[in-house]
């Protein structure tokens, strides 16, 4: 029997109270826990995006840092030789093999004005080839003969995808300058990347500030494109110079994801992952 005491009205509204209360306090608590799981499965994403990140970049910068030194090296060994001697010669050819099979290099040699490729490590006697000057990005060294790194371009012996780095040779009492090139071997930054990531998650961009695509992994097709200045990477770098992070769309496949960037050393050059 009901309480005559107890209004009918009270019970309804406390029924609905208690409904209301079942129904959408678990949604809420549901919402929250999947916001939360977001937040974490993001955060986590980003944490391994950037590890990735420093792992390599510790990789390409060493890359760099050798090709810088293969060059000075060169400039070195032929400083005060006349170039006219070192086209041909067998023995700066024999000099030169010393560098074969060294990772990420895939040639290297001498190029003089009028004269073309002088003098290289894959082939010998050196083949007639002209050489065209590629899109350079300079490198200040100080005191230092400064270096410039090339585009990515089919390569003269490979006619795989590679870039240069290359310092000028002034012969001493001559106007003419040439170069000395050392041409890296896009394949071996592939094959390292797969011993730090997995490549079906992760995707790798070597890039220069300047938006040219020097090396990507997977999707190596797309080496030799650039980026706008209105890419995100390229804005992102004006930004944050040094190294950061961001979202969206790469301008070369239209593929969400997210970007972590970091530049090598002094190097206008980044690696992204």
């Amino acid at each position: 029997m009901r309480d005559a005491r107890t209004p009918v009205g009270g019970i309804t509204r406390a029924l609905r109270v208690l409904t209301v209360a079942v129904i959408v306090i678990p949604v809420v608590l549901f919402a929250a826990a999947a916001w939360l799981n977001y937040l974490a499965a993001f955060r986590d994403a980003r944490e391994r995006v950037d590890r990735a990140r420093d792992a390599i970049h510790e990789y390409a910068l060493k890359a760099f840092e050798n090709d810088e030194l293969i060059l000075d090296r060169i400039a070195e060994h032929i400083a005060g030789k006349d170039r006219s001697e070192l086209i041909g010669s067998e023995d700066f050819h024999r000099y030169l093999q010393q560098f074969d099979g060294k990772p990420q290099i895939a040639a290297v040699g001498l190029i003089i004005p009028a004269q073309g490729l002088a003098a290289s490590n894959p082939v010998f006697p050196w083949p007639t080839v002209n050489v065209e000057p590629p899109n350079y990005v300079r490198v200040s060294r100080g005191e230092k003969e400064p270096i410039y790194i090339g585009p990515a371009v089919t390569g003269t012996f490979t006619q795989a995808p590679q870039f240069s780095v290359v310092r000028l040779d002034q012969t001493s009492g001559q106007s003419a300058t040439g170069l000395i090139f050392v041409s890296t071997k896009l394949s071996d930054f592939a094959a390292y990347y797969r011993t730090l990531i997995d490549l079906k998650d992760f995707l790798v961009t070597v890039i220069r500030s300047d938006g040219a695509v020097l090396a990507r992994s997977p999707d190596d097709d797309l080496v030799g494109k650039a980026l706008s200045n209105k890419s995100h990477f390229r804005q992102a770098i004006a930004r944050e110079p040094k190294s950061g992070a961001y979202d969206g769309a790469s301008e070369l496949d239209g593929i969400e994801r997210l970007f972590a960037y970091r530049q090598l050393g002094v190097y206008p050059v980044y690696v992204a992952v």
